[in-house]
């Protein structure tokens, strides 16, 4: 995975937060909804790639 995509890794904790629990606790660091959908879209093109070298 490129470095880039490393920040993903940031958000676990939100992730299992909002599933199991409330996200009051990050009100100071608020999840950044668009910069985690350039990095989920990021990934799909990364995946994508992969798929595609490995054909």
């Amino acid at each position: 995975m490129t470095g880039e995509l490393e920040a993903l890794q940031e958000m676990t904790p939100f992730a299992v937060e909002y599933r199991y629990e409330s996200l009051d606790q990050y009100e100071d660091a608020p999840l950044d909804r668009e910069r985690a959908l350039g990095l989920l879209s990021d990934l799909e093109a990364w995946i994508q790639e992969q798929i595609q070298l490995g054909q």
